[in-house]
């Protein structure tokens, strides 16, 4: 058993074992392998970041972003990149701080330490400033909501909108259900030479009509309406 102090020995010797380790990495003049990963910001560029969790934490903000955001302009979305990329550069700074070592895993020493919480500051800044050109802080997102009255005027002119557009997908599926019904009906009380005029011959002729019209028509509307209910939710 160690007197009294020995835990306080140990750990100091493998602190000094841990960091002699770093320094012969260092010495080695080894680069240190670090994987980059590309991911797609907004615009449509790609970018590489450091490692899995970089990239997780990207696509995981950017998909945030864009289902809870509508960006009408193309320069809205170029703000949106650099909005994510200090983003990205303020997640590694925290992670390295709150692990004590950077990504080659050397501890960080006081002066890498202090370097890093001041780049912390100077990256909040900037993300402050680029969220609230964007419109994406509370303060911002309060003033453009305007007086309650105006929400529920602005939200019932959206559900009318919502209706109608509703009602325009179901008009289109009742146009092709009574195609597809009148196409049967002829099909069975036609003989086959009658058949053959109208241009379904078989039962699989029927089935064709389906996947080459019906389907793609309704998909098509089907679509239409999904996208514009992501804008409308992006902007209530």
């Amino acid at each position: 058993m160690g007197g009294p102090g020995s835990g306080r020995r140990k750990a100091a010797e493998t602190i000094a074992q841990q960091m002699g380790q770093d320094m012969a990495q260092v010495s080695t003049g080894t680069p240190p392998v670090i994987e980059l990963r590309k991911v797609r910001q907004p615009t449509g560029s790609e970018l590489n970041v450091q490692g899995r969790s970089e990239e997780r934490f990207y696509n995981a903000q950017k998909d945030k972003y864009l289902a809870e955001n509508k960006f009408d302009a193309i320069s809205d979305l170029a703000d949106l990149d650099a909005l994510l990329v200090h983003e990205l550069l303020d997640f590694r700074y925290s992670t390295q701080l709150a692990s004590g070592k950077n990504y080659d895993g050397l501890f960080l020493n006081y002066a890498a330490e202090e370097q890093l919480r001041q780049n912390k500051l100077a990256e909040a800044k900037v993300i402050g400033d680029l969220k609230r050109g964007l419109a994406l802080t509370r303060a911002s997102r309060d003033a453009s909501q305007g007086s309650t009255a105006d929400y529920i005027a602005d939200l019932l002119k959206r559900a009318k909108e919502f209706g109608i557009n509703r009602d325009n997908q179901i008009v289109k599926a009742i146009v092709l259900a009574n195609e597809l019904k009148s196409i049967v009906e002829t099909f069975d009380r036609s003989n086959v030479a009658e058949k053959r005029v109208v241009g379904f011959e078989t039962v699989d002729d029927i089935v064709q009509w389906v996947r080459d019209k019906f389907i793609p028509e309704f998909d098509a509307v089907d679509l239409a309406f999904r996208e514009n209910q992501k804008l409308w939710k992006g902007t209530l």
